[in-house]
């Protein structure tokens, strides 16, 4: 681009040369049309260029602030993210006791549970059989009852 303006100097230098000069009337006037029409154009092409440069440099600062703002959330973020990871370590290592503790009485609730359900076991089967020598005792005690009333008639 800073070349094709160059070029475009030498040549607008060149024209107002030749137009002041004596050669100038020499030289044909289309000829002389012709260039500064080609001037004109490489001109207004040298502005589209530039102001295309211009929109494209802009648009790369905008990408690079954006860039540059993304990358310091994301730094700001991770930096979080190992705050949060050293809290939950250190949360859990102070849970480790507690979660021990936690089992242990687990475990002696199950054990408690297990020898309350073998002492109810032992004490129905002690129930059953209380049940059974109170019966045997009444029916002896019915039978007594009877031989004694039976022997007393029997006597009488």
């Amino acid at each position: 681009l800073k070349a094709e303006i160059s070029q475009l100097r030498r040549a607008n230098q060149a024209m107002s040369a030749a137009s002041t000069s004596a050669q100038a009337a020499a030289v044909d006037s289309e000829e002389l049309k012709s260039l500064r029409s080609r001037l004109n154009e490489a001109q207004r092409q040298a502005e589209t260029r530039l102001h295309d440069l211009a929109a494209a440099r802009t648009q790369a600062t905008d990408l690079s602030e954006q860039m540059q703002a993304r990358t310091r959330e994301l730094a700001e973020l991770t930096q979080e993210h190992k705050e949060l990871q050293t809290k939950m370590f250190s949360a859990d290592a102070e849970l480790l006791p507690i979660r021990e503790e936690a089992g242990r009485l687990k475990r002696e609730r199950d054990e408690f549970e297990t020898r309350a359900q073998e002492l109810e076991t032992e004490n129905a089967n002690l129930r059953t059989e209380h049940d059974k020598l109170f019966l045997a005792k009444a029916d002896e005690s019915r039978k007594l009852t009877e031989d004694a009333v039976a022997a007393a008639a029997a006597v009488e």
